[in-house]
């Protein structure tokens, strides 16, 4: 059986037709999760702010994205990643206390990444000088 199945996988690799594959399970996927209209909605509302500060910040333009991520983080149904990307604002405008403060206020929400969280914590204690503590956020990363 493991034969079988090894063979078909190296036979997707080697002709090329794993990623129409691997694309066409995906879209299955996504076609059956359908989440409410009303978090859709309100999750748009968040994403304009949320969306042109991250555009900011893409643009390597920190301080001027952090207000629109702090606007963003009002709303109740925000993407997770703002926690990351705020974090990062702040270390890049120099303000290493407000990312560490940010990154630990991250690491108590769910459905964050914690071990980029930690990480940046650990990089923003650094900053401050507590190496004690960076090393604890780098060990929990």
């Amino acid at each position: 059986m493991k034969r079988i199945v090894f063979s078909v996988l190296m036979f997707f690799c080697f002709c090329g037709c794993f990623p129409q594959v691997k694309k066409n399970l995906m879209i299955k996927n996504n076609s059956q999760k359908k989440p409410a209209v009303t978090v859709e909605k309100k999750e748009e509302i968040c994403s304009e702010t949320y969306e042109k500060a991250l555009e900011l910040f893409k643009l390597n333009k920190p301080q001027e994205a952090i207000p629109l991520f702090e606007k963003a983080l009002e709303d109740e149904n925000i993407p997770s990643e703002i926690w990351i990307h705020l974090g990062i604002a702040y270390y890049q405008a120099g303000e290493y206390s407000k990312s560490f403060a940010c990154c630990t206020k991250g690491l108590s929400k769910k459905d964050t990444d914690h071990k980029i969280l930690a990480y940046n914590a650990g990089n923003s204690a650094w900053a401050l000088g507590n190496y004690g503590r960076a090393e604890s956020c780098y060990s929990l990363a």
